[in-house]
């Protein structure tokens, strides 16, 4: 269970940073 959280950090982490990325595209 520990590893399964984990690894739901990391996509979320991943998450964000596409979306900000996405966001700062949009902005540009």
């Amino acid at each position: 269970m520990e590893r399964q959280s984990e690894v739901a950090g990391q996509i979320s982490e991943t998450m964000q940073r596409a979306a900000a990325e996405a966001s700062r595209i949009g902005a540009a």
